[in-house]
């Protein structure tokens, strides 16, 4: 699973068997200069994501969510393709065990 920012959307994607699929989009206008954050839950068989300008505050909901109970193991991991003079900071990442209590 992944998440995508193409520049006029924000999708989640499966990579199954050699088959991407497009499990959730919506729009998303990013704009060149500007930086953003990104958030990707996963629980279980649920997917989360959100992205967000950087500097201003997290958003409360999240802009994708799906159910996909294809994969019922994997790995985690980050994976970033840049653009040409695009740059990526990447300042946190974890793995740990959630529920859907956890809000962080």
């Amino acid at each position: 699973y992944k998440v995508l920012i193409d520049g006029t959307h924000a999708s989640i994607l499966k990579r199954f068997k050699g088959v991407t699929t497009t499990l959730a989009t919506v729009p998303f206008q990013a704009q060149g200069g500007t930086m953003y954050s990104l958030r990707f839950r996963v629980i279980g068989a649920m997917l989360f994501a959100r992205v967000w300008q950087v500097g201003s505050p997290e958003p409360q909901n999240w802009m994708l969510n799906v159910t996909d109970t294809t994969l019922t193991t994997g790995q985690a991991g980050v994976r970033v393709l840049l653009q040409r003079g695009s740059i990526a900071n990447i300042t946190t990442f974890s793995v740990a065990p959630a529920t859907l209590g956890n809000t962080a």
